[in-house]
């Protein structure tokens, strides 16, 4: 009531733009009150296709995809809001810039979230270009449902990929250093010494 006009109206907006990801929230709740069997087919309706595209969760079991669903969490951001979160972030609508990137529907950033060492992680903040609504997957939720013994094969699959990530930045993070060593080395501060003749 006593913001100005100009942000009453990006109030407005968002609130506007925000009205699907309220209607999926309760439909979350919902979700919970289906019986086992009705649960794992909607979810296989709504969020298969999206986790499809995160090579580590292809072929995962529908009990998997059904808990990996139960954990994500809908976030919105207005236009031109940094997005900070580490988390695993899947765009359901709207536009994001990453790294110069733009990520559009089904597209995802910060799968590397499952590596435990956050230096070998991108870090770096998505800035929403649209009302942007994302997926979002904590990594500790994520590890806490997989230590389930029913979820084994999943479990050793995202490990696998966990690994393959963390060797694969190690190496180009080492690369890089290696290079300003070298580089440092061959263009020393001090000037040359005065040779006599």
């Amino acid at each position: 009531r006593n913001c100005d006009k100009q942000l009453s109206r990006r109030v407005r907006e968002f609130l506007i733009a925000s009205k699907q990801t309220q209607r999926r929230q309760r439909e979350s709740g919902i979700l919970l009150l289906m019986s086992p069997a009705l649960q794992g087919e909607v979810a296989q309706q709504s969020h298969h296709a999206l986790l499809n595209g995160i090579y580590y969760f292809r072929g995962a079991s529908a009990d998997c995809v059904l808990q990996i669903s139960l954990a994500i969490q809908t976030r919105c951001f207005a236009p031109r809001e940094m997005v900070w979160q580490t988390h695993l972030n899947v765009v359901y609508t709207g536009l994001a810039a990453v790294r110069g990137v733009i990520k559009m529907r089904s597209q995802v950033w910060n799968e590397d979230f499952i590596v435990l060492n956050t230096a070998l992680r991108r870090l770096d903040p998505a800035c929403a270009l649209t009302f942007l609504e994302v997926f979002q997957l904590e990594r500790d939720l994520l590890f806490d449902l997989l230590d389930n013994p029913t979820f084994a094969k999943e479990r050793r699959k995202v490990r696998r990929a966990a690994l393959f990530l963390a060797i694969r930045r190690w190496l180009v993070l080492n690369h890089k250093t290696v290079r300003s060593e070298r580089h440092q080395s061959r263009s020393p501060d001090a000037p040359p010494a005065d040779q006599g003749a």
